[in-house]
């Protein structure tokens, strides 16, 4: 939180982040699109990852429960409604904590184990594996941010 003197509220500091469009990454800093910084590091934004990932996992979710694959779809739904929990941790260290992190690394192996009964699942809906990939991919972003290993990537979209 911090205090804005000229409403007298305490406010969230993400809403601030979220409002100027702040992106940190390893030494850099864009704000509402200028570069703070001129470093050539790859920049990260947490919030946008995990949105796109969160949406990822709904969109699979709702295939495979067309599909009547409800119990794989639930799982799906309830690690998207784990990342939108995550969206009001301060730190990757409290989204490590939470456990939310692992839960996430899990879900990616068992979609790249071919002997998963979600991989067979999500093998089987139509347009199911490039969700999968882009969900890898959301996953390797988080993980790099968050120091887990990360999915190889010949098994991601080219």
């Amino acid at each position: 939180m911090i205090y804005d003197s000229y409403s007298d509220q305490d406010i969230p500091i993400q809403v601030i982040i979220e409002s100027l469009n702040i992106i940190i990454g390893s030494g850099t800093m864009t704000i509402a699109g200028q570069n703070i910084d001129s470093s050539t590091h790859k920049e990260f934004n947490f919030y946008n990852c995990n949105n796109d990932l969160q949406g990822d996992l709904n969109g699979l979710a709702q295939l495979l429960s067309k599909g009547g694959h409800k119990e794989e779809a639930k799982e799906l739904e309830s690690m998207a409604e784990d990342l939108e929990q995550a969206e009001q941790c301060k730190s990757k260290e409290e989204v490590k904590k939470k456990g939310i992190a692992n839960k996430l690394k899990r879900l990616a192996e068992d979609l790249g184990n071919e002997d998963s009964k979600l991989h067979k699942t999500v093998k089987g809906i139509k347009h199911g594996i490039s969700i999968a990939q882009d969900i890898a991919k959301g996953y390797n972003d988080i993980a790099q941010w968050a120091g887990l290993p990360q999915v190889p990537k010949p098994f991601l979209k080219k």
